[in-house]
């Protein structure tokens, strides 16, 4: 898939299709995160970060009310499940330091979200609500699989 094709679906009860150039989304102001996260293999991940509120994208999107996690889903099949707290003070990023960042680097960074569930290359964002006592990580795919279609 081409970068010019790329989208990124935000899920709820209106399905919101983004184009991977983020900073040309209407309706969404960019806003800046100083979050920065350390890497085991790479070291720090420094910003800032420039990317759309996740808050205001779900809202849009009119996710579930009563969600109590929100899953992010990248391009190579990797999923993580944030408490929902943590991903409403998030900022789906893609501009680093001013860089434009690609399809495959677009990722959510936030205060609360360490670098191991700061998953880059987002295809879908979506609310999930869990029962008390269920576990959010048998929600998550924490290695690669097949690719999603995101067309």
């Amino acid at each position: 898939m081409s970068d010019a094709n790329a989208t990124i679906r935000v899920e709820g009860r209106r399905q919101l299709l983004l184009p991977t150039a983020l900073d040309a989304c209407d309706g969404f102001e960019p806003v800046r995160s100083d979050a920065s996260m350390h890497c085991d293999d790479s070291g720090p991940i420094d910003g800032p970060w420039t990317g759309l509120d996740v808050g205001s994208l779900l809202a849009a999107a009119d996710g579930a009310p009563d969600a109590t996690h929100v899953l992010l889903t990248c391009r190579d099949g990797y999923r993580v499940c944030l408490p929902v707290a943590d991903a409403l003070s998030a900022v789906l990023a893609y501009r680093q330091d001013g860089e434009r960042l690609g399809p495959e680097g677009i990722r959510v960074v936030g205060p609360a979200i360490g670098s191991g569930r700061s998953a880059q290359g987002i295809a879908r964002i979506e609310t999930a609500t869990l029962e008390s006592g269920a576990d959010p990580t048998d929600l998550e795919r924490l290695s690669p699989e097949e690719p999603l279609e995101t067309a």
